[in-house]
């Protein structure tokens, strides 16, 4: 593992264990923590400014994998899924690490029935436009937009 964090090819990897590897190939041993993400922070707030110069939103699925039916048992024993954080993070994480406002608004349901978020950012100090636009997108959708079955009912 040592190597290939050093020189290593990184194409039989997923794309973001090629981020995280990438990443810390730019990370000296010397670094504190605190100074490891802030050089992380530095390096995607660069990337997020240069796309922002070309485009005045991001669209993107507030996560990858819809709401799973959880079955009764489910707490009694929890199976272990080591992809359900970077499916749940994929969209989210780079907001909560530079600061960028965003909205999840419903988009539709999956083949469940279950509902799809679309997450949309925005740039920095503009979060009035942010909520414009997501406002503007409901208004537009709503007709297309059921609710989940199991949701029809109120429930109080």
């Amino acid at each position: 593992y040592g190597k290939l964090l050093r020189n290593g090819s990184l194409s039989s990897y997923e794309r973001s264990s090629q981020m995280s590897i990438a990443l810390a190939r730019h990370i000296s041993k010397s670094q504190r923590k605190s100074e490891a993400v802030a050089a992380v922070r530095g390096w995607a707030m660069g990337k997020w400014e240069a796309l922002f110069r070309t485009v005045d939103f991001v669209a993107v699925p507030t996560v990858y994998e819809t709401a799973p039916i959880i079955p009764e048992d489910y707490f009694n024993h929890r199976p272990f899924d080591p992809n359900l954080e970077e499916k749940l993070l994929r969209s989210t994480w780079v907001t909560n690490l530079l600061g960028y406002p965003s909205i999840s608004v419903p988009m539709g349901v999956d083949d469940e029935g279950m509902p799809i978020g679309l997450q949309i950012i925005g740039r920095h100090w503009e979060d009035d436009r942010l909520m414009k636009v997501a406002s503007d997108f409901q208004a537009r959708t709503e007709a297309t937009r059921a609710k989940p079955e199991i949701f029809k009912h109120e429930l109080l």
